[in-house]
């Protein structure tokens, strides 16, 4: 692409990929308050970052009106009308003699039946030359304009009658073959048949060592929402993201929503024990993911197979749009908009919005200047150091009532909604404390309803002897 002539972001078209993704980060992260965006994107043409990121671009003819015009005219033309037309009677005059179309050049046009000929962007541009002649006949002009049957669909006006052979329903065909290419990836699919009316999917990831084995940790999680009140329809909003091959197969037999989660030839199959630097690195590429997750606009509930969810806890988080991350503590401290909290990110509700969005992109940042933390230190740094109050997120901070875990046990079994296996180090620890849990919670569930309950958790002496190792 030519780099010397002006571009407009008034109208553009751009495809979704890391490509598109990375340019507009680099857009952002060059804004400056004495430039518009448009003059910041010309000066990165200039630089060569679209070369650098591989982008494939073209440049805009004509504005689709004027384009809209030429062919309004044609289906006139074309309808048979053509000998009571006269020059003074084309909409697109104006158009075609006021310095719009070059003379030795037709209007370009993308024909979307194939995904080869779709640029990564596609811009408009403000630098076209030449004059045509005053037209005065019709055939001269309209016959030159060459308009693929599959490039481009038009709304016939109510005043000008189009030929039938203008509306052919492969058009239609042709639309959604476009939208297909440019949005419905495997991810965008599988977030679509997961998520509620509302965008919001229920998260977890796997790998082999939560998938194998007698009673396999996957198992006893899905077991929690059997057994749950109010918790079995919520499986129709899980998605299973898996790690490795093994893990993505076990999930398609349980007939699930699964993705298989890419990870640049890296082994996340086996257990990866608590703070051991395979973990860390598992822990860094979960948190990249889902900030994709949210930059396609789908809220989620990011929840660790180590938690068993025995009550639906939607009651339980604020719809409130106004608020835009709710996530476990360790230890309630009494106030739910306390930062002195000390946070657990195995369970949080997060919203899609540019604040979170922002705020992941930083946390997963983080990494670089963290090593050897895990990515929930990286994102109590980013706390203390202000950034929630510097982007105005709305952050809650569950109590452990409703959604405790083994740090620090719900005190009233009536209205916990999850138990979530932390303060324990090994997945044989999780599951013989977990799998008590849940009989403690059946036997609990089963109990007369005129029977007044007390906490009754089982000790969870697995766990606290799995730091002993």
């Amino acid at each position: 692409m030519a780099t010397n002539g002006p571009i407009n972001t008034g109208f553009y078209m751009i495809r979704s990929n890391n490509k598109t993704i990375a340019l507009f980060d680099k857009l952002y992260a060059k804004k400056d308050k004495f430039m518009k965006e448009q003059d910041v994107l010309q000066n990165l043409i200039r630089e060569g970052e679209f070369r650098n990121l591989g982008l494939k671009v073209r440049r805009i003819s004509a504005k689709m009106a004027d384009l809209t015009a030429v062919i309004h005219d044609w289906n006139r033309f074309m309808s048979g009308n053509a000998n009571e037309m006269s020059s003074s009677d084309l909409s697109s005059l104006p158009i075609l003699t006021e310095n719009v179309v070059p003379t030795n050049q037709h209007l370009e046009l993308i024909d979307v039946s194939s995904d080869k000929n779709i640029p990564d962007v596609v811009l408009d541009h403000e630098n076209l030359e030449g004059l045509l002649a005053p037209i005065d006949d019709i055939t001269e002009v309209l016959p030159h304009v060459d308009v693929a049957e599959e490039s481009v669909v038009v709304e016939p006006l109510d005043e000008a009658p189009v030929a039938e052979e203008v509306q052919e329903p492969a058009q239609e065909v042709v639309a959604e073959e476009l939208q297909e290419i440019v949005y419905k990836d495997d991810l965008e699919l599988v977030l679509a048949g997961a998520s509620t009316e509302n965008k919001t999917v229920i998260i977890t990831v796997v790998n082999k060592a939560y998938v194998e084995g007698d009673k396999p940790m996957l198992d006893l999680f899905l077991d929690g929402f059997w057994h749950g009140k109010g918790t079995r329809e919520l499986v129709n909003h899980l998605l299973i993201v898996a790690m490795d091959q093994t893990s993505y197969e076990r999930c398609k037999f349980l007939h699930l929503h699964c993705y298989k989660l890419e990870t640049d030839g890296v082994d996340f199959g086996g257990e990866k024990v608590f703070m051991s630097e395979d973990f860390i690195k598992m822990m860094w590429r979960r948190t990249l993911f889902l900030g994709d997750v949210l930059k396609r606009g789908y809220n989620f509930i990011f929840t660790d197979t180590d938690v068993l969810w025995l009550r639906n806890p939607f009651p339980n988080l604020y719809s409130n749009q106004s608020i835009d991350l709710q996530i476990s503590t360790d230890k309630f401290n009494g106030s739910q908009w306390s930062e002195e909290n000390p946070i657990n990110t195995g369970f949080y509700m997060i919203k899609s919005n540019i604040k979170t969005i922002t705020l992941l992109d930083a946390w997963y940042a983080g990494r670089h200047n963290a090593t050897g933390w895990k990515e929930q230190d990286v994102l109590i740094k980013l706390m203390k150091d202000g950034m929630f109050k510097q982007l105005s997120l709305s952050v809650r901070f569950l109590d452990t009532l409703y959604f405790s875990g083994f740090c620090d046990d719900s005190k009233d079994v009536n209205v916990v909604a999850t138990v979530h296996a932390n303060c324990c180090r090994s997945i044989s620890a999780k599951l013989a404390d977990l799998t008590a849990v849940l009989h403690d919670w059946r036997r609990i569930k089963n109990a007369p309803a005129n029977r007044t309950l007390t906490s009754g958790w089982t000790q969870h002496v697995n766990c606290w002897d799995s730091w002993k190792n």
